[in-house]
């Protein structure tokens, strides 16, 4: 996997370099640009066109460069520096994704079970801090917001906690008045899609998210719809 960058380490070039002339620091720079570049030895029969040595004391500048810093394998040149380099590179960064990976599905998987497992702390979160609730039910909404059974116990009676949290996230949002219109919408279209709708609003940052979500809930028909009318008869 090519990267976007590698480190160069400048204090070891330099102390191999010293007695390098300037065309032939130009044509070993262009050389490890190739292999970074592509992750591949030099062919040698295209290493004049690799290096941009037309002239004749470019092209002897650049077999200098080969002979002193690169090693003939199979037809190509390799730099046997620039081949660790690339793999500690890639090792890095395949480690640092399988981590990332593996720490989103945890991050997912705890949210997920402290609202189904604590709808108390679920609602304390989202009134605290309604950005990072949104962003937690956004990772798997059809997930976060599966109905769950109400338990009835002779003590108490435990709220859906996915529930309260979609609630809480549109009573911040739309207002108190406004929550007779969210239960039509869930009523009508479920919690999942009313969740998605409320949060593209939210995000695009509408003037009337009401209209806004009601007309993405409840689309048109369409022949009704002002793209798709057909135009009135000459003289109508």
């Amino acid at each position: 996997m090519t990267q976007h960058w590698y480190p160069f380490y400048w204090g070891d070039y330099s102390s191999k370099t010293l007695h390098l002339t300037q065309g032939q620091h130009g044509a070993y720079l262009l050389l490890l640009r190739y292999i970074y570049t592509t992750e591949k030895p030099i062919p040698d029969k295209h290493r004049f066109s690799i290096a941009r040595a037309l002239l004749e004391q470019e092209q002897h500048d650049v077999d200098f460069v080969l002979s002193e810093f690169f090693t003939l394998e199979g037809g190509a040149w390799v730099n046997s520096r620039a081949i660790d380099v690339i793999e500690q590179t890639n090792a890095k960064y395949e480690k640092r994704v399988r981590a990332g990976t593996i720490g989103g599905k945890s991050k997912a998987s705890n949210a997920r079970a402290m609202l189904q497992q604590n709808p108390s702390n679920a609602r304390a979160m989202l009134q605290q801090n309604p950005s990072n609730a949104r962003a937690m039910l956004e990772q798997n909404p059809s997930n976060a917001l599966v109905t769950t059974t109400t338990t009835t116990t002779k003590e108490s009676k435990k709220p859906d906690s996915a529930k309260a949290a979609l609630w809480g996230l549109c009573r911040n949002y739309l207002g108190e008045r406004k929550m007779s219109v969210v239960g039509k919408w869930v009523k009508a279209h479920g919690e999942v899609k009313v969740y998605q709708s409320v949060l593209e609003a939210q995000k695009k940052q509408v003037a009337d998210p009401v209209a806004y979500i009601t007309r993405i809930l409840e689309p048109l028909p369409f022949f009704e719809r002002p793209e798709n009318r057909m135009p009135s008869p000459a003289g109508g």
